[in-house]
């Protein structure tokens, strides 16, 4: 999602008071929703802040990986970035990741996840 102006910046204002304990907390109750299956719109902006709050105070928070990178992790050495002239067998393009998860997701995962 696309936010406007004015929301990024009163997220900026929000987050410049913001300690970095609380960007933690918040970071952490963001990726506790999402396990359990709460996604907004406003989560990937608010995380985006959030970990810039971390990052100016040199703190590093270990991100939980979306079910989306789990499902990644068997195959992960193989997958490639960018643009590909020439196809190889064993590369797989990340760019088509997004459509085979949504076709999961929709197809044979829309009551599981």
């Amino acid at each position: 999602m696309n936010i406007d102006s004015v929301t990024n910046d009163k997220l900026e204002q929000f987050f410049d008071s913001l300690t970095p304990q609380a960007a933690i907390q918040l970071v952490q109750l963001i990726e506790q929703g999402r396990r359990a299956g709460k996604d907004d719109p406003m989560f990937d902006s608010i995380m985006v802040h959030a970990r810039s709050v971390l990052r100016e105070a040199g703190l590093n928070i270990d991100r939980l990986p979306s079910v989306k990178r789990r499902f990644c992790l068997p195959f992960e050495d193989l997958l490639v970035t960018g643009r590909q002239f020439e196809k190889y067998k064993g590369q797989i393009n990340r760019s088509s990741i997004q459509p085979i998860w949504e076709w999961l997701h929709k197809s044979l995962l829309a009551d599981e996840l």
